[in-house]
C-alpha cells in the first residue's frame, strides 16, 4: 500500500493500486502482446499471399492447357475503385469431362472475350475444377500488405 499526505494517522488517504512501475510494465505487457499478435496476423496475410502466388505459378507449370468457351455475360462487382470481373467458364478436359464453374477473371481477359479470342486456362489434372487463366498473373498486393501490417504493429503498438 503506498501512503499519501504527510501521516498515515488519522484523515491520512491510502492509495491500493498499482505502483506507476507496475503500471509501465501493464502498458509494455500489453503493446508487446499487440506486436506480437500484429506481427502474427501480418505474416500469416504475407504467407498467404506467396501461398497463392505459387499456387498459380505451379499450375501455369504442370497444369493442362484446356480452351474454355466464349462467355456470353459477365458480372462487373465494383467496391472502392477496384473491380471484380466473374463469370461461369466452362472447358473440357483431355479425358472429356465438362467443367463448368463461376469465378472472378482479370480484367485483361474482357477485351479477349469480346473479341472472341481463344482463353487459355492450366487445369489441375487431378482436380480440373482448379484452375487459372494464361493471362492471370500472381499479386504482390497481398504479400506488401501483410509485411506492411507486420511492420506498422512494430512502430505503433
Amino acid at each position: 500500500m503506498v501512503t499519501t499526505g504527510l501521516s498515515a494517522g488519522r484523515g491520512a488517504r491510502y492509495h491500493s493500486g498499482t505502483t506507476q512501475k507496475q503500471g509501465w510494465e501493464v502498458v509494455n505487457t500489453k503493446s508487446l502482446v499487440f506486436k506480437i499478435l500484429g506481427v502474427v496476423i501480418g505474416v500469416g496475410v504475407a504467407v498467404a499471399g506467396c501461398s497463392e502466388r505459387s499456387r498459380i505459378e505451379q499450375l501455369k507449370k504442370i497444369g493442362t492447357v484446356a480452351i474454355v468457351e466464349p462467355i456470353s455475360e459477365y458480372t462487373d462487382s465494383s467496391s472502392r475503385g477496384n473491380h471484380t470481373y466473374t463469370a461461369e467458364f466452362v472447358f473440357e478436359t483431355e479425358d472429356g469431362t465438362t467443367i463448368t464453374k463461376k469465378t472472378s477473371f482479370p480484367k485483361e481477359l474482357i477485351a479477349d472475350f469480346e473479341a472472341g479470342t481463344p482463353v487459355k486456362v492450366f487445369y489441375n489434372p487431378t482436380n480440373p475444377s482448379e484452375f487459372v487463366f494464361e493471362k492471370q498473373e500472381p499479386e504482390w498486393f497481398v504479400v506488401i500488405f501483410g509485411i506492411g501490417i507486420g511492420i506498422a504493429a512494430l512502430i505503433f503498438a
